[in-house]
């Protein structure tokens, strides 16, 4: 009995090789891939087109309705017309239908089909704003140089540069200081984004500090937007610009064209919301505890 079973004792192959099918068919495929680019590569131009047009055809083809043959009782073939992959050639994606009709693709962008974007939140309207700006003008006769303008989408106060500054200088004089508190409350009433535009005459300048008008024209808007800050108006709704002796109206004098301009948009910043808090707990009593042993040891326990 032992010889028997030891003669015809089954052996099993080892398939430790099958992962090399699945292999081999992975580079088979890679490689017609790379041969079809590369035989695009190889087509010349008009050729190229007829390939995309043909292409184009058969991916419309796929997704328009399909008719399909169905038998009646009587066992005549009728064509029925059937559903594809893309009925009507939607897409997948939600929204789909509305882009297939011609024109319709900024519906769906306004239905935000296509993506989410955040919505713009509109500050103080400007016409309100200038009037509170226009008080404070009134009441500051330091302002009476002060030009304001009124337009859809922006609200520009320009300040002279005689007011604020001396000459080939970013440094706030005293007078400027007292000039941009009467204009402080008016602007910290509304959340309306800022920019503080600085701009200098055509004269070339060369200081150790501003090597051109366009360093000296963003420091003096940098010197308003931090004093700006100092009166309490919100940082993110600030940002500077230097535009130097660019960017100008071309009808301005020399004098005129030295100015610092506040320019508030009609969009506004929204404050984000605090962080949730919750009290904080009471530290744990710390214990000593000797040991019967000679040590000690500190615990936060109460029954030792």
């Amino acid at each position: 009995m032992y010889r028997y079973r030891r003669q015809h004792k089954v052996r099993h192959k080892d398939n430790g090789d099958r992962w090399l099918v699945s292999y081999a068919d992975y580079m088979t495929l890679m490689f017609a891939l790379f041969v079809v680019l590369y035989a695009f590569v190889l087509l010349e131009k008009d050729e190229f087109q007829d390939v995309v047009a043909k292409l184009e055809d058969a991916v419309q083809g796929v997704a328009k309705p399909r008719q399909q043959e169905s038998h009646s009782k009587d066992g005549q073939s009728e064509q029925v017309a059937g559903h594809s992959i893309l009925p009507d050639g939607a897409g997948l994606l939600d929204g789909g239908a509305l882009l297939n009709a011609e024109g319709n693709a900024k519906q769906a962008a306004d239905e935000g089909l296509l993506a989410d974007q955040p919505d713009t939140q509109k500050g103080m309207p400007l016409p309100e704003l200038a009037e509170k700006l226009a008080q404070a003008l009134k009441s500051d006769n330091n302002l009476t140089g002060a030009r304001m303008h009124l337009g859809e989408d922006w609200l520009t106060l320009e300040l002279p540069d005689d007011l604020l500054f001396s000459r080939a200088s970013a440094t706030l004089q005293k007078p400027a200081r007292d000039l941009l508190s009467s204009l402080a409350p008016a602007l910290k009433s509304a959340n309306n984004y800022i920019r503080v535009r600085g701009y200098t005459d055509s004269t070339p300048i060369e200081d150790p500090l501003f090597p051109s008008n366009w360093e000296l024209s963003a420091a003096r808007a940098a010197a308003v937007l931090r004093e700006l800050v100092g009166q309490g108006v919100e940082a993110p709704r600030l940002a500077l610009e230097g535009y130097g002796a660019f960017g100008q109206d071309q009808g301005l004098s020399e004098a005129d064209k030295r100015r610092v301009v506040l320019a508030l948009s009609v969009y506004g910043w929204k404050k984000p919301k605090p962080l949730p808090t919750k009290p904080l707990e009471e530290a744990p009593q710390l214990r000593e505890v000797s040991l019967p042993g000679g040590g000690i040891r500190i615990t936060t326990r109460q029954d030792n």
